[in-house]
């Protein structure tokens, strides 16, 4: 069955999510963070390998940038050209996904959600946007 794993920030996006996980259930095997279950690993760790196991992954992009990650502990395994590596700067889990698909060539598809855009001043998500 084909695997499809939705990023996005979770917060500002939940209601979208229900309703995309619940869809995409119907017919695909769909993976969400709702569903990551502890084991001993970081919740980050769990997401990027949960997501390098999929088929596709689906971005929902909205205005709020997301969480950024303290601490990286996948470096070393990471392909993504990231900031973090460097110590140049922090990135969100949501923008730290997109550059693992990009880097392990996994299939994806993006979509903006309109609300909030044009009320607040989010410089790193309209960066994020523009790198989208």
């Amino acid at each position: 069955m084909l695997k499809i794993f939705l990023s996005s920030t979770y917060r500002d996006l939940v209601e979208y999510r229900a309703k995309i996980l619940d869809k995409l259930d119907t017919v695909f095997d769909s993976v969400g963070m709702e569903e990551f279950i502890p084991d001993g690993k970081t919740s980050h760790e769990i997401c990027i390998g949960d997501l390098k196991k999929s088929d596709i992954v689906i971005f929902l992009l909205s205005s709020n940038y997301g969480s950024l990650i303290d601490v990286c502990r996948l470096k070393e395994d990471c392909k993504a050209e990231c900031p973090m590596k460097t110590g140049e700067s922090h990135i969100s889990y949501t923008h730290c996904e997109f550059k693992t698909v990009i880097a392990e060539g996994i299939l994806h598809q993006t979509y903006k959600v309109l609300k909030g855009w044009d009320t607040q001043d989010k410089k790193e998500a309209i960066l994020f946007e523009e790198e989208f």
